[in-house]
This record gives structure tokens, C-alpha cells and sequence, in this order.
């Protein structure tokens, strides 16, 4: 794997984290806001910059894990 699409990945999980819990528990709104688009924009760019295979494997499991998820979080 090369880095061209490693490190939007590991960008987009650490946008991730930061959208979703703060460590300290603080809200900070701008913070979130920031980090969701980045996590975003990297999501896409870690999408169109890795080979195929790859992105027929995380379509494949995303369409495979939402027949798992409770009624619930889909509401």
C-alpha cells in the first residue's frame, strides 16, 4: 500500500474520532465542524486515489454491514 492513499485514511479516522468524542469531554463546535469536512474530503480522496480492488471491497462491506445494523440506528 502505498502512502498516496494511506494517509487520507488515517486522516479520515482521525477526523472521525474528533467528530465524534471530544477525549475531554468539552464541546467545541467549530472543532467538529472542521474535522467533519476533513474527514470527508479525505474519505473521497482515499476512494478515487486507491485501486479497484479496494474500493470493491469497502463498497461490498458497507452494503454487507447495513443488512446488520438494528432498525434503530437507521431511524
Amino acid at each position: 500500500m502505498t502512502a498516496q492513499f494511506i494517509i487520507p485514511l488515517v486522516i479520515c479516522f482521525l477526523a472521525v474520532w474528533v467528530t465524534l468524542g471530544d477525549p475531554l469531554g468539552t464541546p467545541k463546535e467549530l472543532t467538529c465542524l472542521l474535522a467533519s469536512f476533513v474527514g470527508v474530503v479525505c474519505g473521497l480522496w482515499f476512494f478515487v486515489a486507491a485501486p479497484w480492488v479496494l474500493q470493491l471491497g469497502f463498497t461490498v462491506m458497507l452494503l454487507a454491514s447495513s443488512n446488520f445494523l438494528p432498525k434503530t440506528v437507521l431511524r
